[in-house]
């Protein structure tokens, strides 16, 4: 991703008049905002998981006083299909990491 934007930003900023200077301190400036946006982004994620972690273990209780309440059962299972999927998602984005990792080191 970072490849592709900053490829994206030195097409658009690449001209004959830009000073090196210039473009080098763009180019900082523009991938600082990058990073703010990644953090920001992953900082969300991990706030929302920890929402419905807390959710769940809220379920978990009341289920745990009324063990024959439907409602709070089905709610409970949607919560935690959603954790799954969530941590499904991170795990798959973790396997590409690895691989990647992996098949770099593998070339040298």
């Amino acid at each position: 991703m970072l490849e592709k934007e900053l490829k994206l930003f030195l097409k658009d900023n690449a001209k004959d008049q830009t000073t090196l200077q210039d473009l080098w301190d763009t180019t900082k400036a523009y991938i600082r905002g990058l990073t703010i946006t990644y953090v920001a982004r992953k900082n969300k994620d991990k706030k929302k998981t920890t929402e419905l972690q807390e959710k769940h273990d809220e379920l978990e209780h009341r289920m745990q006083k009324e063990p024959q309440n439907k409602e709070i059962k089905k709610e409970r299972e949607v919560t935690e299909h959603i954790i799954n999927l969530t941590l499904q998602d991170e795990m798959k984005q973790n396997l590409r990491m690895v691989k990647q990792n992996y098949f770099d080191k593998l070339g040298r």
